[in-house]
């Protein structure tokens, strides 16, 4: 793991859900037994994305042309699952020490995936897109005034960790190492 400004005692959390082909995960950074940052993602298989598209709140034949377009230019490694990252939230006081970086890098260690795929988004100003307790940790203010300023802020962040837009899409790709 790339040094950090910050580090956090990250925990890992499976969570089970209904169908046995989705594989939800959560990681919550945690200072002084509080969480201050939260990443929650999918592992990200061929057959299971109609599901994940439907639990992630996201259009199926979307979610599908960014893993297929991820696919084509991992193409000796095709059939490794992808890290899907469907939320990225950092408490505002713990914004800017680089933990959105540490559960970024935690989550590419999980299930030994061949890429990760998110889509850039300042969720602050997306509130009907969060759960509650999502919501308790950013807190009732809004950080920032100006959405797109914060999705160039956003953006800027991701391409300095390697992350690279999938053209026709709103989808950012990174590849990962295998570890297998």
């Amino acid at each position: 793991m790339h040094p950090t400004h910050a580090s956090c005692v990250t925990h890992l959390t499976v969570e089970p859900v209904a169908d046995p082909e989705i594989h939800p995960y959560t990681i919550d950074a945690l200072h002084n037994g509080r969480v201050v940052g939260r990443l929650r993602g999918f592992v990200l298989e061929y057959h299971n994305l109609e599901g994940v598209a439907a639990l992630a709140g996201l259009n199926h034949d979307d979610l599908r042309e960014a893993v297929d377009a991820v696919r084509f230019a991992m193409a000796a490694t095709h059939d490794a699952p992808i890290s899907y990252v469907d939320v990225l939230l950092v408490a505002p006081a713990y914004r800017g020490y680089g933990l959105a970086r540490q559960m970024l890098e935690r989550s590419w260690l999980h299930a030994d995936c061949g890429a990760s795929l998110l889509r850039p988004c300042p969720l602050q100003f997306c509130p009907d897109w969060l759960r509650p307790e999502d919501l308790a940790l950013i807190g009732p203010q809004c950080i920032g005034v100006d959405p797109k300023r914060s999705l160039v802020s956003l953006t800027k962040f991701y391409q300095r960790i390697g992350y690279a837009g999938l053209p026709g899409t709103d989808f950012w790709w990174r590849p990962l190492p295998l570890q297998r």
